[in-house]
């Protein structure tokens, strides 16, 4: 089947550049084999999956340039990411930091890390 519109890859690369969020989520298949699916916040049905986050998110990028070159192809309008910068300024107890840094350093891990991690838990990722 033949395309309709021929799409320029330099415009669908310059939307692979633009700040996308995901979501990623834990799920089980038929067998009940645990696996990871990564979808784009903001192009509806744009999903990918993979054996952990890491390999989800690494497979969206392939499913995200297809979606973008089918809305180009089809002249759909693809929707801007959204808007939210991932960063927000927390104050906590000096006493907490310190506790904080403590159970990070065993752990071995960053700060960013180990709340990223918490947050994402609290909120059902």
């Amino acid at each position: 089947m033949a395309k309709k519109n021929s799409v320029d890859r330099k415009i669908i690369e310059q939307y692979l550049k633009l700040p996308y969020s995901f979501t990623v989520a834990k799920d089980q298949d038929e067998d009940d084999q645990d696996y990871y699916y990564a979808s784009v916040n903001e192009l509806p049905g744009c999903v990918s999956d993979g054996q952990s986050p890491e390999e989800a998110l690494k497979n969206i990028k392939d499913s995200m340039y297809d979606w973008i070159e089918t809305a180009l192809i089809n002249d759909d309008k693809i929707p801007e990411p959204n808007k939210c910068s991932g960063k927000f300024s927390v104050r906590i107890p000096p006493s907490l930091h310190q506790d904080l840094v403590k159970k990070t350093q065993r752990e071995g891990v960053s700060i960013n890390q180990f709340i990223t991690t918490a947050i994402a838990r609290a909120v059902g990722y």
